[in-house]
């Protein structure tokens, strides 16, 4: 009896140390959003690096890397680089790159920083 009550205080210390040291890239699955000026920013994050950004009514696709363990990259394919470039500047580009710094991230909510220094706090929408 001593043995197994040994045993299942050691399968739940496991099992809660595994459940504490979930990284980044395995907390950010899923969908997120922020608002900013007025606008609802979602951004759907799947295990295979596929991306969905939407804003507004716009809903873009694309991928996501991870160039080190707290920095997410978002490129967003732009399907309206070829309407008027001259008019679309930067937006005029055929992928849309965005660089987010990620300071803290659970379950629930995620605190990251743009390339620009500007901090957004997402919520885990499903």
């Amino acid at each position: 009896m001593r043995c197994l009550t040994l045993v299942a205080v050691a399968v739940l210390c496991l099992l809660a140390a595994s459940c504490g040291s979930r990284s980044p890239r395995q907390l950010i699955i899923g969908t997120w959003e922020t608002t900013e000026g007025g606008d609802t920013i979602r951004l759907e994050f799947e295990k295979d690096g596929n991306v969905r950004g939407s804003r507004g009514f716009f809903t873009l696709t694309g991928r996501y890397t991870w160039p080190d363990e707290n920095t997410v990259e978002i490129s967003l394919d732009n399907p309206f680089a070829k309407l008027a470039p001259e008019k679309l500047g930067k937006l005029a580009e055929s992928v849309l790159k965005f660089r987010y710094t990620i300071s803290t991230i659970d379950r629930e909510q995620m605190t990251a920083t743009d390339a620009n220094g500007k901090q957004l706090t997402f919520k885990r929408v499903k």
